[in-house]
């Protein structure tokens, strides 16, 4: 029971990082209700754009209809043109009939002055035909009139329906680009509800295993009078400040201290720091003492902790495979475990609370 009591305080962090994971909690929840109004106000555009898209296309369907109008106009009006130059043949044809006809009749006996009868025949011929040809002439310029002004309007139609095209490719590009924003929102969103609900599950054990230390707290004065433990006085374990090497070979990439989540925008404490070592290396005990723990730790992985004297502990996380067991002994450079493809997690408590462990080590110093 002692072994594990001393294990719970060793592997979990103060009350003061309760209260940085409440904090935390409190800015996730800030964080995502921007993205929901982020979200929302997208939505409230792309509404907007669909009801113009859908605005301009009635207004294309619109402009189709005038240009089919226009094409049947125009149409017509060449069938017109050729209606007009038809008749115009006809009556040149019967101006002509009849001119035979009368001087027929009037060469046949009803009159003796066939030359006079001729003459005033051609002038009626020639006034009738020049009324006829002014009649059609205005009739066709009129009508070129009309052809070239359905022209100028169907090339306006379609300058429209081009410049029409043109803001409908623009719109769907922005609803594309919209639409794509929205998604990578909506992605945003259940990240941070995804960190919100890891933070709650830490805050919750965390605030679990602080009630069960409170409710163990009458066991302090058996604990204070283990031999093994010394309070006061001179601690045996400060002779390795300074002296210690690294657990496992590797580079530090992770130091003790508060950081800053980029992702999230939140702040974090770190109570040790991460070594980044070669896959299947050994990881060793820094210093004499007794395992009290060789297991899963919820954050750390498969975890040894080892009890030193002096109320010392260290702590190796983050392992592939553990090479111990609780209740064994072991000395400094002891193998205890082999690295994975994850970083390895060292760091010291005193009691409960976290020691950097940069002043420790020989080599960070």
């Amino acid at each position: 029971m002692i072994g594990l009591l001393l294990m719970a305080v060793a592997a979990i962090p103060n009350a003061s990082q309760l209260n940085a994971i409440k904090h935390e909690i409190t800015v996730t929840e800030k964080q995502i209700s921007y993205e929901d109004k982020k979200v929302a106000k997208l939505k409230k555009e792309l509404k907007d754009l669909n009801r113009k898209i859908e605005y301009e296309k009635r207004n294309i369907e619109k402009k189709k209809r005038y240009s089919k109008t226009l094409d049947s106009r125009i149409s017509r009006t060449a069938s017109e043109k050729e209606l007009i130059k038809r008749l115009k043949q006809e009556a040149d044809n019967q101006t002509k009939e009849s001119i035979k006809k009368m001087y027929e009749y009037f060469v046949g006996g009803k009159s003796s002055s066939d030359e006079f009868i001729i003459k005033n025949l051609t002038i009626l011929y020639f006034l009738y035909k020049d009324r006829l040809l002014k009649k059609l002439s205005q009739a066709e310029k009129k009508k070129k009139k009309d052809l070239l002004l359905l022209e100028k309007r169907k090339q306006s139609v379609e300058r429209i329906k081009r410049k029409i095209e043109n803001e409908m490719r623009k719109e769907s590009e922005l609803v594309r680009k919209r639409k794509r924003l929205a998604i990578l929102e909506i992605k945003n969103k259940n990240r941070l509800i995804t960190k919100k609900k890891h933070l709650l599950r830490k805050k919750n054990y965390l605030e679990r295993i602080l009630k069960q230390l409170a409710k163990k707290k009458r066991y302090t004065k058996k604990i204070a009078n283990l031999p093994s433990v010394r309070i006061g006085g001179k601690n045996p374990f400060l002779r390795y400040k300074g002296r210690m090497s690294l657990p496992v070979k590797g580079k530090v990439e992770k130091r003790f201290g508060i950081y800053k989540d980029s992702d999230y925008n939140v702040y974090t404490r770190h109570t040790g720091i991460r070594i980044a070592a070669r896959a299947n290396s050994y990881v060793r005990a820094v210093a004499y003492g007794k395992v009290v723990y060789a297991g899963i730790v919820l954050g750390y992985g498969k975890t040894v902790i080892i009890r030193h004297s002096g109320n010392f502990f260290t702590i190796y996380g983050g392992l592939k495979r553990i090479k111990t067991k609780r209740g064994t002994m072991v000395k400094g450079r002891s193998i205890i475990g082999i690295a994975g493809a994850k970083p390895i997690y060292f760091g010291i408590r005193y009691k409960d609370k976290a020691i950097n462990p940069e002043g420790w080590i020989r080599r960070l110093r």
